[in-house]
């Protein structure tokens, strides 16, 4: 396998993202069929650090996504990697458990609204099916007007701040877990052409926090009609020198 200069001599491949379609744009040559070729290319997103890294090329190959290639740390990972994935991994597992909080509580509301079903099975339903449903219900007779009034802007502000999409984004996205490129990552959302090749990972936080919130609203609609599990807090007990310690 053979490394080359850029086309420039002395310069550097670079690719920068174009906001309009999310993709990365620049030039980069596709070696001739079977011959694989590694690039030293520099990545330039936003206001984000520069990332750089080498890309090797299979010869002849008829499209290059520079979106969407394997990603791997030659040696294997590192510490820095390591630590870099709990992080990525803690803060999406907080965006899966929030997205199906609010999946609950979505059915919680649908149930509570409805005159024909009472049990979860009948409301086995996604997200966007069932803020859907619940839309529709808002029109129909009987609902209590406080509820639907409440409801319809818990809605509202649920779409405006994209909040189905973005867990989509987060959830079933190729992360790069390289330590390198935080919040790197490479997503085409379903029914478009355009991509998404990064996502903060304090953005990912953000939207874990909102989805709970979401969650805690919808909850509070049916806080006197549905049943609640209620844990009391840890008991409490003397330590030494009479100091309070928290119960283990």
């Amino acid at each position: 396998m053979a490394r080359v200069s850029p086309p420039d001599p002395g310069a550097t491949i670079t690719f920068r993202l174009d906001p309009s379609t999310g993709r990365l744009v620049g030039e980069l040559p596709i070696p001739p069929k079977g011959q694989s070729v590694a690039y030293d290319v520099t990545e330039a997103i936003g206001d984000t650090p520069e990332v750089t890294y080498s890309l090797v090329v299979p010869g002849g190959i008829s499209r290059l996504d520079v979106e969407t290639p394997v990603v791997e740390r030659d040696g294997g990972p590192s510490a820095a990697d390591h630590e870099h994935r709990e992080r990525l991994f803690r803060v999406i597992g907080r965006v899966t458990v929030a997205a199906g909080l609010v999946e609950a509580a979505l059915k919680r509301v649908l149930i509570c609204i409805s005159s024909d079903r009472t049990h979860f099975p009948e409301v086995d339903l996604e997200w966007a099916k069932l803020e859907l449903e619940l839309a529709t219900a808002l029109d129909a007779d009987g609902i209590d007007v406080l509820v639907a009034g409440r409801l319809r802007r818990l809605l509202e502000v649920a779409a405006r701040q994209r909040l189905r999409e973005l867990r989509n984004d987060v959830t079933h996205a190729q992360w790069w877990l390289v330590a390198d490129a935080p919040g790197r990552m490479s997503r085409w959302p379903r029914r478009s052409d355009g991509c998404i090749v990064h996502f903060p990972l304090v953005k990912i936080e953000q939207l874990a926090a909102r989805m709970e919130a979401y969650a805690a609203a919808l909850n509070a609609l049916v806080a006197n009609t549905w049943p609640r599990a209620v844990f009391q807090p840890p008991a409490r007990r003397l330590g030494s020198f009479g100091i309070l310690d928290e119960a283990r």
